[in-house]
């Protein structure tokens, strides 16, 4: 099977979710190659470090796997490690912690997975069906709230 590699850095000092990527519900063929980097430079990872990707899943479940470290720079974890890693749909919220030879935390970034059954994609926005019914509810009620809100300044002779 030929696998398709989602490449992206995190900021190790981020404490906000900082890639957001579509993914198919039960695909097994992808595999995420995550570097770090500190601040606006790459960061070299020590020989003997560990890298855990932890996934938590919409409902409220975790995926916990070990991840292999390739040439000192880049997290490696194929879907195909676990079947089960795009078992559930939903935005998963997740993150690669970064363990020192001391067993210590270096840093943990966070990143997000939006599994869906079908993903259309625009642009870096994922729009599945239930996001798009419940953007248009949102549209239409700020539309309803800036109506009101003109009419308003309106009377007040604004």
């Amino acid at each position: 099977m030929n696998s398709s590699n989602y490449r992206f850095t995190l900021d190790m000092h981020s404490a906000q979710s900082q890639v957001s990527i579509p993914v198919m519900l039960g695909d097994t063929g992808r595999t995420l190659r995550i570097n770090l980097s500190d601040g606006s430079n790459p960061y070299t990872i020590a020989d003997g470090c560990l890298a855990k990707l932890t996934i938590k899943r919409p409902t409220g479940t975790r995926l916990v796997e070990f991840c292999t470290i390739e040439g000192g720079t880049t997290i490696v974890y194929p879907f195909s490690q676990n079947e089960n890693t795009c078992a559930v749909e939903g935005i998963h919220d997740c993150d690669v912690t970064l363990y020192g030879t001391d067993e210590k935390v270096i840093t943990s970034p966070r990143f997000s997975m939006v599994v869906s059954e079908r993903v259309e994609r625009s642009d870096d926005i994922v729009v599945t069906d239930e996001d798009r019914t419940a953007m248009d509810a949102i549209l239409a009620e700020w539309a309803s709230l800036r109506a009101d809100i003109l009419a308003l300044i309106e009377q007040a002779g604004g």
